[in-house]
């Protein structure tokens, strides 16, 4: 075991470094198995002992998390609780007709991994039913454990992407994610402009404030527009997911935040059994959780105020027992 406070700052994902300053400055002890691993033991002043994976605290059990890695699975324990969602069902290769009888239903849908993250393995706007297999193929190839595919309705493309953090059962911050945009300067296509601004602008996921973009899956999402002039300071939206890893754009709008999406976000935590999660919204419609959020994009988002999720995640594991 090492000491966490002797890892360079500079080595850490942007939430342990935020989390290492906090601990240091209540003297708590922590220490990690390697610099890389999410694994903390903490020794609070008072002398109890915590083990902390990333963001997930002791009280999370390992059910409600296990649950929380599953879309399907926490799809149907939010069924029926008057939360709304796309409609969604698990592809079954023995039954395709039942995918291409949900495709002509709702014209265009979206395949997800069932158990997977940080946006790997979607697809989103499919039309025709020759395109599903070759998306459920790519869905399949990414899922963690549990090799199967999530086909849900494809709801508008002008809808917020929201992520709200909850601590506690109770939401702290509230994160507007725009799909990665590159900024035309009248000269450069979109394809050229991408790699300009990946080597000016952007940095490492999860470490820097803007997230380097991911060139072929751009490129695979804008087809002939890749070839595209932007006019000077014209955004230019270059990815289908507005994932921060998939370098997305973090605008704080914990204010603008209404008191049903509020209320809806604490449900969901609740009915998971997770205190510290982070609920996925598409306009009003829940999307998923995730049950070891980010707390650094609530702190350091691209536009708006820091939230102080490190500071309530600490002040959470200061009290619990």
């Amino acid at each position: 075991m090492i000491s966490f406070f002797e890892i360079p700052s500079h080595l850490l994902s942007g939430t342990r470094r935020l989390l290492q300053a906090e601990l240091a400055k209540r003297s708590w002890q922590a220490e990690t198995p390697l610099f890389s691993s999410p694994h903390l033991f903490l020794t609070r002043p008072d002398g109890v002992r915590l083990h902390v994976f990333g963001a997930v605290p002791p009280t999370a059990s390992f059910a409600a998390s296990h649950l929380a890695g599953n879309k399907f699975y926490t799809h149907m324990c939010v069924e029926g609780h008057g939360i709304k969602q796309p409609e969604t069902m698990i592809y079954d290769p023995d039954k395709p007709e039942e995918a291409k009888e949900f495709l002509k239903k709702h014209g265009k849908i979206v395949v997800k991994p069932i158990d997977a993250s940080h946006g790997h393995g979607i697809t989103i706007g499919i039309t025709e039913y020759a395109d599903l297999t070759p998306a459920i193929e790519r869905a399949i190839a990414v899922c963690f454990t549990n090799p199967r595919a999530l086909i849900q309705e494809c709801l508008s493309p002008d809808l917020q992407d929201t992520r709200v953090l909850v601590i506690d059962y109770k939401v702290i911050g509230a994160i507007n994610r725009v799909p990665a945009r590159v900024t035309g300067d009248g000269k450069h296509t979109v394809a050229e402009l991408i790699p300009i601004e990946n080597n000016t602008l952007r940095g490492e996921p999860y470490k820097a404030p803007l997230a380097i973009i991911p060139l072929e899956t751009a490129l695979n999402y804008l087809g002939d527009k890749a070839n595209t002039i932007p006019s000077k300071d014209e955004k230019f939206r270059v990815m289908p997911l507005a994932n921060y890893g998939k370098g997305g754009e973090l605008i704080d709008v914990t204010d603008e935040l209404t008191a049903e999406m509020r209320d809806q976000a604490e449900r969901v935590a609740k009915l998971i059994d997770l205190p510290v999660a982070g609920i996925d919204f598409l306009g009003d419609y829940f999307i998923e959780l995730n049950a070891c959020p980010s707390l650094q994009i609530h702190d350091e988002p691209a536009v708006g105020k820091p939230r102080g999720a490190v500071k309530a995640y600490v002040d959470y594991l200061e009290k619990i027992s």
